[in-house]
C-alpha cells in the first residue's frame, strides 16, 4: 500500500495491527509503518487506553510535549495528522483517525465494520473532536 486511501476498506478488528483488521489505534499504526517506515506506539486496547487518554489529556491541556507528537495549535490539520476524539459521556480523549485532507479524515469504525473515510467538520464526529497531533518525524521529511 503506497498512499493513505488505499486503507479504505480494511476490516475492523479489535485489537487489530495489520492488514487482517485494524482497530482505530491500528490504523495509525499500520499506515505510519507501511507508507513511511515510522513506527508509532501500537497501543495495546480496541481503543485508546488508560495510559494513552491520560497522554492525550496532558498534550491537550499543554502540559506535556512528546518528542514524537506536537499538538497543533492555529496552523490548519494536513494530511497523515491525528484527529483525537473524546467519549461523549465522559469528555476523555477515546477515538483517532488520521486526516486524509482538511474536513476528513480515515478511521477504523467499529459500527461499519471497516475503515472508512469520513467528514469530521460537521456532525457528530465535530462536536467530539479535541483536537490534532502532528508526528515531527513525518513534518521533518515533509519539510526537507
Amino acid at each position: 500500500m503506497s498512499s493513505l486511501i488505499d486503507y479504505r476498506g480494511l476490516p475492523y478488528l479489535k485489537y487489530g495491527r495489520d492488514r487482517e483488521g485494524v482497530d482505530c489505534c491500528g490504523l495509525p499504526f499500520l499506515a505510519f509503518r507501511e507508507v513511511h517506515g515510522i513506527e508509532i506506539e501500537p497501543h495495546a486496547g480496541a481503543v485508546v487506553g488508560e495510559v494513552e487518554r491520560a497522554e492525550a489529556e496532558a498534550l491537550f491541556r499543554g502540559e506535556l510535549c512528546s518528542g514524537r507528537w506536537r499538538r497543533l495549535g492555529p496552523e490548519p490539520e494536513r494530511e497523515w495528522d491525528i484527529a483525537w476524539f473524546r467519549d461523549p459521556k465522559d469528555y476523555r480523549p477515546t477515538h483517532v483517525g488520521i486526516v486524509m485532507k482538511p474536513g476528513w479524515m480515515l478511521h477504523a469504525h467499529e459500527g461499519a465494520g471497516l475503515v472508512v473515510p469520513e467528514r469530521y467538520e460537521s456532525g457528530l464526529w465535530a462536536r467530539l473532536l479535541i483536537g490534532f497531533q502532528r508526528n515531527v518525524e513525518l513534518e521533518a521529511r515533509l519539510a526537507s
